[in-house]
């Protein structure tokens, strides 16, 4: 008994308009992925892991309002252009870290070390620096103080406009109980 031919099926080739349907769609999907995963919210629990720009997450330019980075080794952390309004910082290692156009508002950086840490152009205001080692920092610009306090504060060898260093004379006092430097002292502030 003869067998019957068997049917062969091949694809037609894909035209160019099959052809461009594929790769936008394609590249949509791709789009619609990587969105998914940019818009991730930060892990608070991770940021303080690195903040730089080669592989670490990133604390720059990002709103972490009311976090808590209490008691952490941050050192040379970026927070440039940060939102960290109400944002706790007590007891933690801060020295080399960037705080540049940031907005601190309402912060708490009380017993922090801060030495040489850069703070120009950020909005500091009410901000609790009790106790916190400035030694050295970067304060440039139109940084503002209004509202903080600065008791127990080492100001030492940190550059201050004249009218913020008038400011935080009129209420600094006590010594930093660390360093044993008198916070009007190193103010500059005179008698």
């Amino acid at each position: 008994m003869p067998t019957a031919p068997k049917a062969s099926y091949e694809e037609p080739p894909l035209g160019r308009r099959d052809a461009l349907f594929v790769g936008v769609a394609g590249a949509a999907l791709s789009a619609l992925v990587g969105a998914a995963v940019m818009l991730q919210p930060v892990d608070v629990a991770q940021a303080y892991l690195g903040g730089g720009p080669y592989g670490r997450q990133v604390t720059r330019g990002q709103d972490l309002s009311g976090q808590d980075f209490s008691n952490l080794d941050l050192t040379g952390q970026d927070f440039k252009t940060s939102i960290l309004r109400q944002t706790t910082f007590k007891n933690s290692k801060l020295a080399g870290a960037s705080f540049f156009d940031a907005d601190l508002a309402g912060a708490d950086f009380s017993n922090t070390d801060l030495r040489g840490a850069d703070f120009s152009l950020c909005r500091a205001t009410q901000v609790n620096f009790t106790g916190a080692i400035f030694e050295g920092a970067t304060v440039t610009g139109n940084t503002q103080f209004k509202g903080s306090n600065v008791t127990d504060t080492d100001f030492t060898d940190v550059g201050l406009r004249t009218d913020q260093r008038k400011l935080l004379c009129k209420i600094a006092s006590g010594t930093n109980p660390v360093t044993g430097v008198d916070t009007r002292e190193s103010l500059l502030c005179g008698d």
